[in-house]
């Protein structure tokens, strides 16, 4: 998932019809976040790299000269937080659940989103 987004975002930056995009989850929930199986079976080594590839990623979303909304419902935790506030907008359904679980890891918001 994390490289069809980047990927996307790649894509923007090579667009300029459009004023704006929107991201929304596809399913019953917004965005869960990393892959916890992953991130457990990695070593800090990658773990670090993740999180800078990430966050590339995600600062390169922001700066697109495009107005980005999120439109988050369901659970939305972790890593999908972290995407959802460096959005400009972000529009919430009633039953969305907001949640930076890193800290119960031993980790703080590795993409970016404790400076948004």
């Amino acid at each position: 998932m994390m490289v069809e987004f980047r990927d996307r975002v790649e894509e923007l930056e090579n667009w300029h019809e459009g004023k704006g995009v929107i991201l929304r989850g596809n399913g019953c929930n917004f965005c869960s976040g990393a892959d916890l199986k992953f991130a457990k079976a990695s070593t800090a080594r990658d773990g670090l790299e993740m999180s800078e590839w990430m966050r590339d990623a995600l600062v390169r979303l922001q700066r697109l000269p495009l107005v980005s909304v999120c439109l988050v419902h369901g659970p939305c935790f972790g890593g999908g937080a972290e995407l959802a506030v460096f959005c400009d907008y972000l529009i919430a359904a009633d039953d969305v659940r907001f949640g930076f679980v890193q800290g119960k890891m031993g980790i703080v918001t590795a993409w970016g989103a404790g400076t948004r």
